[in-house]
């Protein structure tokens, strides 16, 4: 269970390392009074407005595109862009202070996700069985091709370690001290970021 008290972890990738870094940046002013307030998002998801994919999108776009998805064991925590947007806009109040608040949204399996490129793209995706230590392995090898060819970032070991860890997160206070009544389902807008 992730919460908005769990410590950083070091991360794999850059990208993950400089997220560490700066939540113990971070951290280190709360501890010292200073009025910061930091968000969790975890996988937003939504269609994109005039930018970008993001980072999810990026990655299952390989399995809508091919029609060929693994099915395994795992999922994610993901959360629907509006929802982060609603968050940050009840945030936006002086003198509460350092607080720290976890949007993880709501669990979806991996074969929930994989339904819903199927509603997205308006066909079947064909699904074979991959156990999640060779999922892991698959991503820890397009690691390491990944360093000499561009393959992109639909697949890396961290990603692969994340969908089976299927790790939970505690947002109970996001929504009790935000009153957000419920996160909005996520599927729907994963759905309209295929424009459906």
């Amino acid at each position: 269970m992730i919460s908005a008290d769990t410590p950083p972890a070091p991360g794999r990738s850059p990208y993950a390392q400089t997220k560490a870094y700066a939540d113990r940046v971070a951290r280190r002013l709360q501890d010292d009074g200073a009025p910061v307030v930091v968000t969790y998002p975890s996988s937003v998801v939504g269609p994109a407005f005039f930018t970008a994919a993001g980072v999810t999108e990026r990655g299952w776009a390989p399995i809508a595109k091919a029609g060929v998805a693994p099915r395994m064991t795992g999922g994610m925590q993901m959360v629907d862009v509006r929802d982060v947007a609603l968050v940050h806009e009840r945030l936006m109040v002086p003198g509460f202070g350092p607080r720290r608040y976890v949007c993880g949204g709501v669990m979806v399996s991996f074969n929930e996700m994989i339904d819903v490129l199927e509603q997205g793209r308006g066909n079947k995706i064909r699904r074979i069985p991959v156990p999640g230590g060779l999922f892991r392995s698959i991503g820890w090898l397009s690691d390491l091709i990944g360093g000499v060819l561009p393959l992109g970032d639909g697949i890396s070991y961290e990603a692969a370690m994340l969908l089976t860890a299927a790790t939970p997160t505690d947002d109970k206070s996001t929504l009790a001290d935000l009153d957000i009544e419920a996160w909005r389902s996520p599927q729907a807008a994963m759905l309209a970021s295929f424009g459906r």
